[in-house]
């Protein structure tokens, strides 16, 4: 019997070291099934969502899951979350009795993506939460309350790519590496974080605190780039973003650099607080040249960086998507040099800017409530406000097409301290100008892109003609006019000729002695109010200004005859601002000095009629073999239409034949000639049948000439 029981004894053990040997060699298979049968599914169960397992290799205290995939549960997106290796330490021994104790998790190759929703949520916040759910609660673990969570966790490489939809923002940042232990601060170490293409950021380190991490994030940034507008951005940004007073706060403390530059030129100090989109943010540039930022500046329009400064503050306050803008900045000896300015380089000019602005975002609405621009002690003041395409307007419509309002004004103020208040390069030919009297402007510009014809308004004034000129410049005297002077013509490529405008000169009519049919035509063409104006035509600048808006480019101007005999007889034919200034300035001089019929003359007999061909002397005899006094109305007719672009249209006369639209041209000067009572009904019908006969002695050389020099 007792041997019996023995051999009984011998052969039972014998079956359980059988069995424990083949659980030995089986333990992995048998790990793999029990993670996919019952583990996974529970963590399924709590995520509630499908998850997916390319291979699970389980060993000795270790488990390997590859190309782990957590999936959106939205139709056709990416996946919330995709890990390439997922290594898991665990207490072997402890697995035996049923005991689930996690040492270290080690993920690989994790990447993250997510879409932030109108209302603010997302599928990964609330993964998250599901993720971190306490033991017993609904989504935490078991009831055992034993954890699946590991005691450290560490990460290496991968991405996270976050887009927003309500402000319609991404953003994407790949991962260095990360680490958490329990009871231990997180930290994740970002390489780089991309904002829209517009910001980079390198070398962020995230720290948290697991069980609180939104009230104990820290965001420290080593080294980033932002892009404000083309050919200027921040660089070399650094600091950090950590928790605040409240819960819900984050205190910012950046500094950084312009364009490229390592050197700190700015410091930005405050508070935001992301859930009611709520903060304040201070940035201040204490004041340096402009060769510290040298590489922002290369190639600009901006020269002489050394003896340049600037120095300038600004505080932006947020509430719920609504950004106030106020202060200021103060600007150096600053040179700027470029063709669509000026001429000359533009010097040691300097300026003391301050400014007040709300900029709605969800709306798209900037109203700039105010802007100062003090130079030389006068103000230039600036105000209005712009709606993008695509805001919201104050009936709460939704705009296809932009909208600006702004108003310019320049406060009651000395004539001669506004003209001295401009650089000197700006407007060169006003310098030796003495001046005396109050000037005061306000000016008020609407444009609606929506409807460019109806909505588009210029109003106000410029009280010039409160300002006397004491004395003019010696190069610039309206009263040499009053008798001969020398005039420089185009005659070539940059090649001038110095002529006389005068009874000296052969190539001189008196008013007198011209033909009143080709007077009434150029009036009619260029100036039909000439008389009547005081050398500006209020109306046209609102006509010129409505159809550059639709051409897109700045093509056509609203030039009075005045302003034509000044750009011609003054000034040169740069298309610069400065030179659209100067302009503005001497046909009010002009007009103050000389009569009608004088500036009358002298346009006609100064201005262009084809290439090299100046003045209604030439144009008369080389066009019609004529004296001016002898142009009929068809003749005086073409030769109106020939202003506008005498260089273009001459060639009509080459072939001895003029096209149907410039015949129907002349036809409409002479109709408006006749509606306007500058033509009788009988000159008007004598007209309509008569045929422009060139001159049959054709001047060979003035057909050779290319159009366009």
């Amino acid at each position: 019997m007792r041997r019996r029981l023995l051999i009984a004894g011998a052969g039972l053990l014998g079956l359980l070291v059988i069995a424990v040997c083949t659980v030995w060699l089986l333990y992995g298979r048998i790990g793999a099934w029990a993670i996919r049968e019952k583990v996974l599914p529970k963590l399924e169960a709590r995520l509630g969502r499908d998850l997916t397992v390319g291979s699970i290799d389980v060993s000795r205290g270790t488990v390997v899951l590859r190309d782990l995939v957590v999936p959106s549960l939205v139709a056709g997106s990416e996946p919330l979350v995709r890990v390439d290796r997922l290594e898991v330490d665990y207490d072997y021994g402890a697995s035996w009795v049923g005991d689930v104790k996690l040492f270290t998790a080690r993920a690989e190759g994790v990447r993250a993506s997510a879409v932030r929703r109108v209302d603010g949520s997302s599928e990964l916040q609330e993964l998250m939460t599901k993720l971190r759910g306490k033991p017993g609660s609904p989504g935490g673990s078991s009831n055992s309350g034993r954890s699946l969570r590991p005691k450290k966790l560490r990460l290496q490489g991968g991405s996270i790519d976050l887009y927003d939809e309500l402000t319609g923002r991404s953003v994407v940042a790949s991962i260095a590496w990360g680490e958490a232990d329990k009871g231990e601060d997180a930290t994740l170490v970002l390489a780089q974080v991309t904002l829209d293409a517009r910001a980079a950021f390198r070398d962020l380190t995230i720290t948290v605190d697991p069980k609180a991490p939104l009230s104990t994030a820290r965001v420290s940034i080593g080294d980033g780039d932002m892009k404000l507008w083309p050919g200027m951005s921040l660089s070399g940004i650094e600091g950090t973003i950590a928790q605040g007073d409240t819960a819900d706060q984050l205190v910012v403390a950046l500094s950084g650099s312009y364009g490229g530059s390592s050197e700190t030129l700015w410091q930005a100090e405050g508070w935001l607080e992301p859930l009611s989109r709520r903060g304040q943010l201070a940035v201040v540039a204490e004041r340096f040249t402009f060769d510290r930022i040298a590489p922002v500046l290369e190639g600009s329009v901006v020269k002489d960086f050394k003896n340049t400064s600037v120095d300038a503050k600004l505080v932006i306050e947020v509430n719920e998507g609504v950004a106030d803008f106020s202060g200021g900045l103060n600007l150096h000896n600053l040179n700027v040099e470029h063709p669509m300015l000026a001429q000359q380089r533009l010097s040691d000019m300097s300026f003391d800017v301050s400014l007040a602005a709300t900029l709605d975002t969800k709306a798209k609405h900037l109203v700039l409530e105010s802007v100062s621009v003090v130079s030389q002690g006068v103000s230039y003041l600036l105000s209005g406000d712009y709606i993008m395409a695509g805001g919201i307007d104050e009936e709460g419509i939704l705009r296809e097409e932009p909208r600006l309002a702004v108003r310019a004004q320049v406060p009651t103020t000395d004539c001669q301290a506004v003209l001295q208040s401009i650089p000197a390069g700006f407007v060169p030919k006003l310098q030796g100008f003495q001046l005396r009297g109050p000037f005061s402007a306000n000016i008020e510009l609407a444009i609606d892109w929506e409807d460019l014809d109806e909505k588009t308004t210029l109003d106000g004034y410029v009280d010039l003609p409160r300002c006397r000129v004491l004395s003019p410049s010696e190069e610039f005297d309206a009263e040499r006019l009053l008798s001969s002077f020398e005039h420089q013509i185009l005659v070539g490529p940059d090649a001038y000729e110095t002529v006389d405008i005068g009874m000296e000169s052969d190539n001189y009519a008196q008013i007198v002695d011209i033909s009143s049919f080709f007077l009434n035509a150029v009036l009619t063409q260029e100036d039909s109010r000439f008389y009547d104006h005081n050398g500006f035509i209020g109306r046209e600048f609102r006509s010129a200004l409505v159809r550059n808006l639709k051409a897109g480019h700045f093509k056509f101007g609203a030039s009075s005859i005045s302003m034509q005999m000044v750009k011609n007889v003054f000034l040169y034919r740069d298309k610069t601002m400065s030179r659209k200034l100067q302009e503005l300035f001497l046909t009010w001089y002009v007009e103050r000095t000389l009569e009608k019929n004088r500036i009358l003359e002298i346009y006609v007999n100064a201005i262009e009629y084809g290439p090299g061909v100046y003045g209604i002397v030439s144009a008369a005899r080389i066009y019609f073999g004529k004296h001016p006094r002898d142009i009929n109305p068809r003749e005086a007719a073409f030769l109106a239409q020939l202003l506008p672009s005498p260089r273009k249209r001459y060639f009509q006369y080459c072939k001895d034949k003029l096209t149907r639209r410039t015949s129907a041209k002349v036809g409409r000067i002479l109709g408006n000639m006749h509606s306007r009572n500058r033509l009788t009904a009988a000159e008007f019908a004598e007209a309509k049948e008569t045929k422009i006969e060139f001159n049959p002695k054709k001047e060979r050389e003035l057909c050779r000439k290319p159009p366009n020099w």
